[in-house]
This record gives C-alpha cells, structure tokens and sequence, in this order.
C-alpha cells in the first residue's frame, strides 16, 4: 500500500495511519515509520476505536482480526500478526516523497475538561520542533526507557521516539507491571500522570513504606522523574521530590500536558 499513500502525501493529501492496540514495539515502529514517511499516526485505545472510528478513517489501521467487524470498509487492514513478518522482510522501499511539515502529523482523543473526547491535531513541525530539543539532552550511560503509558498518549508516543533518537533502551511494559518491571530493568527514566504515582504516597502516609523504599521502587539508576499531563497536587509534587530529588543524580519534573 505504499507507493498509493506515497502518491496522496505528493499531492499534498494527509495520510492515516491508524494503530490500536497496547504499548509495543509494533505500536511504536508505526508511529516511527508516520514521522518519516510524513503519514498522520492515530493510536486509538481498544475501548475507544468503535468511537475514534466514527471522527476519522484511516488509510491503514493496524489492529487485531478481532476487531474486524467494527472496522469501515474500505479500510486497509493489517493485522498485528503480520507485523514481524513485514519488519523482518527490511523491504527495500522507495524514498518517500518530500512534503510539507505543516501537514498532519498526530491526532489525539482528549477530553480536557468538557467530558467529550476530541480529536486534538498536531502538525509535524511541531513534533520536529519538540524531537528536535530532547534529542540533545544529556543521557546517562546504558541508559533505560520504561515505557508503559498507553500509546494513545501523545506523552508515551513522544517519549518512545526521544529514547530511539538518544539511542537508549527501550523496555516495553503496562501500567499493571510498570513498578514490577522497574525492578528488572532499572530504568534511568521515567514518567507518568499523577495517579501513577499517588499510590507511593499514600501507601507513606499509611506507613507501609519509608521514603528510602519509594526511591528504590522503580530501581537504583533513575536519572528524571517527570509527572504531568494532568494538574499536579503540590503535596505529591513535593514527595517526589523529596524521594527522588534528594539525589543529586535525578531530576523531578512537573510538565505541561503535551496533548492540551
């Protein structure tokens, strides 16, 4: 299907690439592969596509064979299965065609503060704008990004891609793991909205566990902490801070939500 999505992104046209699914290394190899072909890239969440499906149409959308009969016909289906295949083939493609970076680039369902998800859009002069500065940042040695976010997040989909660009390690996880899996993998980096970490702080208050134990929760070799995407309560703020912050050697940082 390359050569026709080609074609469309000549002429100016703006190219979906559709993706539904968990944090992978599929799910991020799609999201790559948009940025350097100039596609448009839309993580939908499974329990949202039937709803994501009803405001756009993707060109391709990678997913299950599951989820089949929901999808509009017409759509390019590739299942995720076929992934490995296709990426161990290295298909030797064409150069793509130059484009403008004005052009769609993300789109990502939010619901703000209305209650109503939309489709917030994202041109790729802006995501080369923000690549572009995080790239360059100073990373520690054998460094390890923990990726575990859901991919429909503007923050995991940007974060993957700056760790492939600063050549780190990437170590795919889920939110119901991500604090089993930050023992395995020591992770130099990390970061999450503030209900990924409030359960550290109210299992301190509780007592169940010493600030020493909250540093060591997601290993020995954290490098920054960032919390954010969502307003960020001073006390916990102040927490983290005092956890990990206390260590010359990490930083803790409250950031702007990059979808709103």
């Amino acid at each position: 299907f390359k050569l026709p999505l080609d074609v469309a992104v000549a002429a100016g046209q703006d190219v979906i690439l559709g993706c539904c699914g968990s944090t992978s290394k599929f799910a991020f190899l799609s999201f790559l592969a948009s940025m350097l072909q100039q596609w448009c890239f839309v993580c939908f969440s499974s329990s949202g596509l039937d709803a994501g499906l009803s405001v756009v149409t993707p060109s391709v959308l990678i997913c299950d064979a599951t989820l089949r009969s929901i999808i509009p016909p017409g759509t390019f289906l590739l299942r995720v299965e076929e992934m490995p295949r296709i990426i161990a083939e290295r298909l030797d493609l064409p150069p793509s065609p130059r484009a403008n970076t004005g052009n769609l680039a993300n789109l990502i369902f939010t619901s703000g503060s209305t209650g109503v998800p939309k489709a917030v859009t994202r041109s790729h002069e802006e995501l080369y704008a923000f690549l572009w500065i995080y790239a360059k940042a100073v990373t520690p040695d054998d460094a390890v990004h923990l990726a575990y976010q859901p991919y429909s997040h503007l923050n995991e989909q940007l974060g993957t891609v700056v760790a492939f660009l600063q050549g780190t390690c990437i170590a795919f996880s889920s939110s119901a793991s991500a604090y089993a899996d930050a023992q395995d993998m020591n992770p130099t980096s990390i970061q999450g909205v503030p209900r990924f970490f409030e359960p550290l702080l109210l299992a301190h208050d509780r007592g169940e566990v010493t600030k020493e134990d909250v540093r060591l929760s997601f290993g020995r070799r954290l490098h920054s902490l960032a919390v954010g995407s969502a307003p960020v309560g001073r006390r916990l703020l102040e927490f983290l801070q005092d956890c990990f912050g206390s260590s010359a050697s990490c930083s803790v940082i409250n950031s702007y939500g990059a979808t709103e």
